[in-house]
C-alpha cells in the first residue's frame, strides 16, 4: 500500500499532461487508427484519383502540363485553379517509398501523425503536449481526412497550419521576429494546397485585437509580420497571385497596416501624452488605408469592410445563390445545435471535449463576474454588471444562436484584458473562430478539430496543475470520463472508414468503358465519378470533381439534362454536344439536389419508407412515412378503388395525419413485374371522394419504399433513366448491375421508339 502511495504522489507531482511519453502513445493510436485496409486495392472518395492521376504524370514526365487527355472540357480549363502543392508532395513521398500508389494511399495518415507531433510542438507552449496530441489522434472528426486512402488537401494543409500556430505561439513568447516569419510563410503555404487557406491565419486576427488593446505592442507587431509573411506567400501561386483583388486578403493586410502602426505610433515619445488614444489613432490610419485600396483595387472604398461584413455576419446566411461548392454533401452546413446530444452533430464529432473546449471561453466571463461581486468597494453597477455577464452567456448557451462562440468570446473579452495573460487570449481566439466555422459547412469540422484540442487541453491542463486537491481530481476524473466516452466512438469511425469507396459494381461499369467506349468519347454522368471514369475505365469523362472555373457552366448543362423534364430539350443537347455514352447509380437519387440545383431546377426525389398498416377513417391501409420537400413531414397511404390503386398523401402534425389530396400519378414496381403507362410508365390516379388531386408523382416498390416529387422531378432525364431503364425514349441500357446503369444514346438505334 506504501508503494502504492508513493506512485500516486509522484504522478500527482509529475506534468505527464505535458509529456512526451504520452505524445508517444497519441502517435501509437493515430497509427493504429489510421493505418488499416493494407489489402485494399483501390484509395478511397473520388477526390484522390485526380491527386493520382496528376502525380503519376509528374512521377512518368517530371512536370505536369495541364492537359489531360481523359478529360472532355468544352469550355476549357484553367489548370493553375488545382493547387500544386499535394501532387507535388505526393510524387516526393513515392520517390521515398519507391511506390507511387503507397504514397497517395497512405499519404494522409502519414500527414496526419506530422499533424499530431505539431500539435504536441504547439501545445508545449502552453504546458499540454501530450494532452493536446492526444486529443488530436482520437477525435473522429479529425480521422476522416487523415486516414490512409483519403488523399485529400487537409492533412497537408493542417499540418503548415498547425505548425503556422506553433510559430507563432514561439514568437510571442520569446517575442522574436524570426518565429513569426516562420509562422506566416507555413500559414501562407497553405496557399498552394487547400482552398480553405485563409482560416489558421484569420483566427489570429482576434488575438491580434486584445493584445492591441492590452498594448502589448510589441506581440502586436509579431503578429502583423506574420499576416505580411502569410500574403507574401501568395505570391509564388498562381492561383492567388493577384491576392491583392481579393478582400479578405486585403483585410488581413489592413490587420496587419494596423499592427504596425500601433507599434511604430507607441515608439514616438512626443505621442505618449494621448495615452490608449494612440490605439485610436493607429486604427483610424490603418481603416483609410483599407478604404483607400477598397477604392482603387474595386472602385468603392467601402467594398472590403461590406463584403467581409456580409461573408461573416451568419455562416449559414450564403451569398448569392447556391453555389457548385454547397451542392457536396461534406459542404453543406451541419444540422443546428441541439442539446440532445444524441441527436448533435457536433457531440457525434468531438465528443465531450466540443463541451470542455466551450468552457474556455466561458473563463474569463466567470472571472470578471466574480471579481466585480468580490470587490471591496463594489456598487450596484458592479453586481448588475456582473449578473448580466452571467445571464447572457447563460441565454447563449441555452438557446445556443451559430454566433455563440464569437458571442461568448466578445463577453469575455473585459476579462480577458484584466488577466493580461496573452495564452489564454491565443487560445480562446482560435477556440471562438474555429468553432464558429463549425456552423458553416461540415468539411469545416476538421478545421473546428484542432480549435476544440487547443481548448479541451488547455481546460484540462488547467484543472491537473492546480493546487487545490478537489479541482486537480475533478480533472482527472474529467480527462478519464472523455478519452472512455470518445474511444469506442473512435473505434466505431476507424471501422466505417476500412475499405474503398468504390465498389465492385462500380468497377464493374468502369471496366466496361475501358473495353466497350470508343478512344475519346466522353461518358457523361454527373461530376461526382468523373475521376473513376477516367482512372479505373481509361476513358473520357464529361466533368469531374475538378469542374471550377469554366467547368461551372459544364455542371449547369450536366445538371439541367439530368433535372429537366423537358425531353425534348434534354436530347437536343445530347445530340450538340455529340453525346452518346450514359451513366448512372443509385446514389444519384440521393443526390438529386445537387445536381437539379446546379442545373437550375432545384428539385427533390424524396424516400419515404412503408411503416405498417394503420387504421384510419378509410380503413386498414398501408402507410408509408418520412419527410417531403413540398410539404414537410407526410405520410403517404395506398388505397384501392375501383381495382385501381389510388395514393393519397397527408402532413403529419403532432403525431396525427392531416389528408391534403390524391397523388396525381404512380407507377407500381416490384419484383414480379410493373404496372406501367405510358409516355414513361405512370399511370394517373383515380379521383377518391372530395380530395384534390396534387401535382406530385410516386414511384412504389410495394412494402418497402416510395419515391416522391413533383411531377417534373419524376419525369426527369434522370428519372426515365433509372427508375424506367429509359423505357420509351431513345436510350438503351447496355449495362445494369444493380447499382449503376450505362446506356448508348442514338434516335436511329435499333429497337428504340425513335
Amino acid at each position: 500500500m506504501t508503494a502504492l502511495q508513493d506512485q500516486l504522489k509522484r504522478l500527482s507531482k509529475s506534468k505527464w499532461w505535458n509529456s512526451g511519453l504520452l505524445v508517444g502513445l497519441a502517435m501509437v493510436i493515430m497509427i493504429y487508427t489510421r493505418f488499416f485496409g493494407l489489402s485494399e486495392p483501390y484509395i478511397k472518395a473520388f477526390d484522390p484519383y485526380i491527386f493520382w492521376r496528376i502525380s503519376e504524370g509528374i512521377w512518368t514526365t517530371g512536370a505536369w502540363e495541364g492537359a489531360d487527355a481523359l478529360r472532355y472540357y468544352p469550355y476549357g480549363w484553367d489548370s493553375s485553379e488545382l493547387a500544386p502543392a499535394l501532387p507535388h508532395t505526393l510524387v516526393y513521398l513515392g520517390r521515398i517509398a519507391g511506390n507511387l500508389k503507397s504514397a497517395v494511399k497512405f499519404y494522409p495518415a502519414v500527414l496526419g501523425i506530422l499533424s499530431v507531433i505539431a500539435m504536441a510542438f504547439l501545445g508545449r507552449r502552453f504546458g499540454m503536449a501530450g494532452l493536446s496530441a492526444m486529443i488530436m489522434a482520437v477525435l473522429p472528426a479529425y480521422m476522416f481526412r487523415t486516414s490512409q486512402g483519403f488523399a485529400d488537401k487537409e492533412p497537408l494543409g493542417f499540418f503548415l497550419g498547425v505548425l503556422g500556430w506553433y510559430f507563432a505561439a514561439t514568437a510571442l513568447k520569446e517575442r522574436k521576429v524570426m518565429p513569426a516569419i516562420f509562422s506566416g510563410i507555413s500559414m501562407g503555404m497553405i496557399s498552394a494546397v487547400w482552398g480553405g487557406k485563409v482560416l489558421f491565419a484569420l483566427s489570429l486576427v482576434p488575438l491580434l485585437v486584445i493584445l492591441a488593446m492590452m498594448e502589448e505592442t510589441k506581440k502586436v507587431m509579431l503578429l502583423s509580420v506574420a499576416f505580411v509573411s502569410y500574403l507574401f506567400m501568395h505570391f509564388f501561386v498562381p492561383r492567388y497571385s493577384t491576392f491583392y483583388q481579393d478582400p479578405v486578403s486585403l483585410a488581413i493586410l489592413g490587420v496587419a497596416a494596423f499592427g504596425f502602426l500601433l507599434y511604430w505610433i507607441y515608439k514616438i515619445s512626443s505621442l505618449e501624452k494621448y495615452g490608449k488614444k494612440r490605439i485610436l489613432i493607429a486604427s483610424g490610419i490603418g481603416l483609410g488605408f483599407v478604404l483607400i485600396v477598397s477604392l482603387f483595387t474595386f472602385g468603392n472604398a467601402a467594398f472590403i469592410i461590406s463584403w467581409v461584413t456580409r461573408l461573416y455576419q451568419s455562416p449559414l446566411q450564403p451569398v448569392g445563390t447556391i453555389s457548385h461548392y454547397q451542392t457536396v454533401a461534406e459542404n453543406q452546413r451541419p444540422a443546428p445545435w441541439t442539446w440532445n446530444l444524441n441527436n448533435n452533430q457536433y457531440y457525434s464529432q468531438f465528443g465531450l471535449f466540443f463541451l470542455i473546449s466551450l468552457s474556455v471561453l466561458l473563463i474569463p466571463i466567470i472571472r470578471k463576474a466574480y471579481g466585480l461581486i468580490r470587490k471591496k468597494d463594489a456598487i450596484s453597477q458592479d453586481y448588475v454588471y456582473a449578473a448580466a455577464l452571467l445571464i447572457a452567456s447563460g441565454k447563449l448557451l441555452m438557446d445556443f444562436p451559430y454566433e455563440t462562440p464569437v458571442l461568448l468570446f466578445l463577453l469575455g473579452i473585459p476579462g480577458l484584458l484584466d488577466s493580461r495573460n496573452w495564452k489564454e487570449v491565443f487560445v480562446n481566439s482560435i477556440v471562438a473562430f474555429s468553432m464558429y466555422s463549425a456552423f458553416s459547412a461540415v468539411r469545416l469540422f476538421t478545421f473546428t478539430s484542432v480549435g476544440v484540442v487547443i481548448g479541451a487541453a488547455y481546460v484540462m491542463s488547467l484543472l491537473l496543475e492546480n493546487v487545490d486537491s478537489v479541482v486537480k481530481i475533478a480533472g482527472y476524473l474529467i480527462v478519464i470520463y472523455s478519452m472512455y466516452q470518445i474511444y469506442p466512438v473512435t473505434l466505431g469511425y476507424m471501422n466505417s472508414l476500412g475499405g474503398a469507396s468504390l465498389t465492385t459494381t462500380w468497377f464493374e461499369n468502369a471496366k466496361w468503358m475501358e473495353f466497350n467506349v470508343p478512344e475519346g468519347e466522353p461518358v457523361t454522368t454527373w461530376w461526382d465519378y468523373g475521376y473513376w471514369i477516367q482512372t479505373i475505365g481509361n476513358s473520357t469523362s464529361l466533368g469531374d470533381g475538378g469542374n471550377v472555373g469554366p467547368g461551372y457552366e459544364l455542371n449547369w448543362n450536366t445538371g439541367h439534362f439530368f433535372a429537366t423534364d423537358d425531353y425534348e430539350n434534354a436530347t437536343a443537347w445530347a445530340d450538340d454536344w455529340n453525346l452518346t455514352y450514359f451513366t448512372i447509380d443509385s446514389a444519384m437519387v440521393a443526390k438529386y439536389w445537387a445536381y437539379s440545383t446546379l442545373g437550375g431546377i432545384s428539385n427533390v426525389i424524396n424516400q419515404v419508407r412503408y411503416q405498417q398498416v394503420y387504421p384510419t377513417e378509410f380503413g386498414m391501409i398501408d402507410i408509408y412515412s418520412g419527410v417531403s420537400d413540398d410539404f414537410g413531414p407526410v405520410a403517404i397511404g395506398e388505397l384501392s378503388t375501383d381495382g385501381q390503386p389510388v395514393y393519397i398523401i397527408g402532413k403529419i402534425v403532432g403525431g396525427a395525419i392531416q389528408w391534403m389530396g390524391v397523388i396525381d400519378e404512380f407507377s407500381y414496381l416490384s419484383n414480379q413485374g410493373s404496372l406501367a403507362c405510358d409516355p414513361i410508365g405512370y399511370c394517373p390516379s383515380g379521383n377518391f371522394g372530395n380530395l384534390e388531386r396534387i401535382n406530385q408523382s410516386v414511384i412504389v416498390y410495394p412494402k418497402q419504399m416510395i419515391m416522391l416529387g413533383d411531377k417534373q422531378t419524376m419525369h426527369s432525364t434522370f428519372a426515365r433513366l433509372w427508375f424506367f431503364d429509359g423505357y420509351n425514349t431513345d436510350f438503351e441500357m447496355v449495362l445494369n448491375n444493380g447499382e449503376t446503369k450505362t446506356f448508348v444514346y442514338g434516335p436511329n438505334f435499333e429497337g428504340l421508339s425513335g
